[in-house]
């Protein structure tokens, strides 16, 4: 099923851009106390992340 689907991506030239953005992908924390509420009002931390294409660059 995934295999075929993959396969119908490549033949429609799609495959290349998708795989481009899933290597591209930002990971995002958010911290939050015990009691579950945000430490840090919703700030997006982007600490030492990068991916292979990053690193590529």
């Amino acid at each position: 099923m995934i295999h075929d689907h993959i396969e119908t991506l490549k033949a429609t030239g799609n495959y290349s851009e998708l795989a481009a953005k899933v290597m591209q992908f930002k990971l995002n924390t958010q911290v939050f106390v015990i009691f579950g509420e945000s430490v840090d009002n919703n700030a997006i931390h982007d600490l030492f992340s990068a991916t292979d294409t990053d690193l590529d660059r």
